[in-house]
């Protein structure tokens, strides 16, 4: 008497516990799309005027933290023979074709 009772509500339950899952976790992805933390990830990324002047003159870096730049804010580069890309003066092998410099 109750066999195809229960064999109905375990069928109803095991196609929709799965649909409601899903539609649950649309909503979180959704919600976390909308957070001030991804639109703050997404921006583009604006240099405050009182940010270290020498970030914005040099665009490398060393392990070291020491900057790679003339007196007059350009980068120490060394241009590939390959290609002809500009690379940092420390770099090994070109960022561009990855051959040997």
């Amino acid at each position: 008497m109750f066999a195809p009772v229960v064999d109905l509500a375990l069928s109803l339950a095991l196609s929709l516990v799965p649909t409601l899952l899903f539609l649950g976790l649309c909503r979180g992805l959704e919600r976390l799309r909308d957070d001030d933390l991804i639109s703050q990830w997404v921006a583009p990324d604006e240099v405050s005027p009182d940010a270290n002047p020498d970030a914005r003159q040099a665009p490398w870096r060393g392990a070291d933290g020491a900057t790679y730049a003339t007196a007059d804010g350009n980068a120490v580069t060394t241009d590939c023979p390959h290609c002809g890309a500009a690379n940092p003066q420390y770099a090994d092998i070109c960022a561009a074709c990855l051959r040997s410099l």
